[in-house]
């Protein structure tokens, strides 16, 4: 049976499978922000640092990597026999994934304790420029009180709970040290977000903080849950002989504007164990109403031999997308994964180059299936009963069907997120069984209830050497009343 992954966001919640991608809103900078991108046991997005926020709160198009799986580090060299996997950060089986297998929700080591795990980054990807915003540098990734998966009678389903964002609970002082600058950065706790920004003293712009081959310590004091950590990471060669405008053809690729397959050319660096990421993402709303809408999305996060050649085929977009928003990122970087306890710290280095092109914010389109029961019209449930989903038709499609159910208790605060993958989508139905609204329903006006369903439509594999999973899904979601 399909292995279904779970993503969490501070802000948002995701539900996501194994195809390494995942919705996200290419008009959104995270330099700009807090770093809000849970790899569960990954870190940093592979494309460099390819935060984003859904353009509809809710269900996302796809992972980055479920809570057990790893983190892809590099194209893993042709060597010896591979080693079994253990929890360490390592790679010992040598298939480019991090503790695939072996790691908890936050891609920590071990069980989770009672008052749960976490996992952050430290981002040193800087933009074509060669400069990066201190006050995006580090950020809290995700945060799991429980995990958990569960078998009912057509679909295999997971059970994540996420906690508010303790105001104590940061990593304590964090310091960058390099040639080029040094960076002073400080927690400060933000209400709105629920999770803590970090700010650097004194206030910095754009800054240069490293340059090809500089070696970059990172210390941290520790704080009330993740303790002291200190480690060094080693800039990799700058992206040479591209620019970000060799990146518009392969928006026209996706948004279906360009027959012609296109060749992607860069300088190789110097390091053939790292890969260079290719990021491609964008998004189109099909319909909107102010309690029910609709998203048409793909994306792919993909890790390509450094050698200087890719070329894209216009197959891979199954046609693609007309007027999606979409980013597109070029990344070179090295990334370090530091389990601490059950805890876990992601770190990346490198460069960046990124294009982006907005969309259109409302639509009002053909709908490729529906939800119809709940009733669009009504949304009403009966909490501690049994949940009966049902929906239309599907369109053609390769699968599989997600039906996820997202809580919000603002009062505690706590969400909640159980996302199941369904046997056999052709019978448009699967009952969620009474314990997963009788334990758990926010019934505040404010409080968070949203049902969605994600339909996976399309799918294509990156030829080897490269790896990479382009998925598009159509996700139908509703807001369910109290």
């Amino acid at each position: 049976m399909r292995r279904l992954t779970l993503t969490l966001l501070p802000a948002v919640l995701f539900a996501c499978d194994d195809s390494a991608t995942r919705e996200r809103d290419p008009n959104l900078n995270p330099d700009e922000g807090v770093a809000t991108d849970l790899g569960g046991a990954g870190g940093g997005g592979g494309a460099g640092d390819p935060d984003m926020t859904p353009t509809d709160e809710g269900v996302g198009g796809g992972g980055d990597a479920e809570p057990d799986q790893g983190r892809d580090m590099f194209v893993a060299p042709d060597v010896g026999p591979a080693e079994p996997e253990i929890c360490d950060g390592q790679d010992q089986d040598q298939d480019g994934l991090i503790d695939e297998g072996v790691s908890n929700a936050c891609g920590g080591c071990g069980g989770l304790p009672p008052e749960g795990c976490q996992a952050w980054r430290v981002s040193l990807v800087q933009n074509a420029q060669s400069t990066l915003v201190p006050d995006g540098v580090v950020g809290l990734t995700g945060a799991a009180l429980g995990f958990s998966e569960q078998m009912i009678p057509g679909a295999l389903c997971e059970i994540l709970r996420i906690p508010a964002s303790p105001v104590d609970a940061h990593l304590g002082q964090v310091n960058v040290d390099s040639p080029q600058a040094n960076l002073n950065l400080g927690p400060v706790y933000d209400d709105r977000l629920g999770a803590h920004r970090y700010l650097n003293t004194p206030e910095l712009g754009a800054t240069t903080v490293h340059d090809a081959g500089d070696a970059v310590q990172v210390r941290a004091g520790g704080g009330l849950l993740v303790g002291p950590f200190d480690f060094t990471l080693t800039a990799p060669d700058r992206l040479a002989q591209v620019t970000e405008d060799d990146l518009a053809p392969i928006a026209d690729l996706a948004q279906g504007n360009r027959d012609a397959p296109y060749t992607l050319t860069w300088a190789p660096g110097g390091d053939p164990r790292l890969p260079v990421g290719l990021f491609i993402g964008g998004s189109r709303p099909i319909f909107r109403t102010s309690v029910y809408r609709g998203t048409d999305s793909y994306q792919i996060d993909g890790r390509l031999r450094d050698d200087g050649e890719f070329v894209l085929a216009p197959e891979l977009f199954g046609g693609g997308l007309p007027e999606s928003a979409i980013r597109v990122d070029l990344v070179r970087q090295a990334e370090l994964r530091l389990p601490l306890g059950s805890h876990s710290v992601s770190a990346q280095i490198g460069q960046r180059l990124r294009l982006g092109r907005s969309g259109p914010l409302e639509r009002d389109a053909e709908r490729p299936f529906q939800i119809t029961n709940p009733s669009p019209n009504v949304r009403e449930i009966a909490p501690g009963e049994p949940l009966l989903v049902e929906w239309s038709a599907l369109p053609p499609g390769a699968g599989p069907l997600t039906v996820t159910l997202i809580l919000q208790d603002n009062a505690i605060p706590e969400r909640r997120q159980i996302s199941c993958v369904v046997d056999d989508p052709s019978l448009n139905a699967l009952t969620l069984p009474a314990e997963f609204t009788a334990e758990f329903w926010p019934a505040g006006d404010t409080d968070v209830r949203i049902l969605a369903l994600r339909w996976d439509v399309f799918r294509a594999e990156l030829p080897a050497p490269d790896r990479g999973t382009l998925v598009r899904s159509q996700t139908i979601q509703m807001d369910l009343e109290p």
